[in-house]
């Protein structure tokens, strides 16, 4: 049986993300300006980290922010 190479982990709160400081930043802006932004990327690029890091710093602004895993609605 062949294991699936997409593992679905998301990377903590303290490891690092990978040359997407100045993405994160922008986006933080975004959000503290109210507008609404869409993350496109191929498998594994990782957006699921890159949102969850970047719901955590707008909380730290006084944000409010909603997680919703829709992967398994059909």
């Amino acid at each position: 049986m062949n294991r699936n190479p997409f593992s679905k982990t998301v990377i903590g709160d303290d490891e690092p993300l990978c040359n997407q400081k100045e993405l994160l930043s922008a986006l933080l802006l975004e959000a503290i300006s109210g507008n609404n932004n869409v993350l496109l990327a191929p498998r594994r690029a990782g957006k699921t980290s890159l949102a969850m890091r970047l719901a955590r710093d707008y909380r730290t602004t006084g944000g409010l922010t909603t997680i919703a895993d829709l992967n398994s609605v059909p």
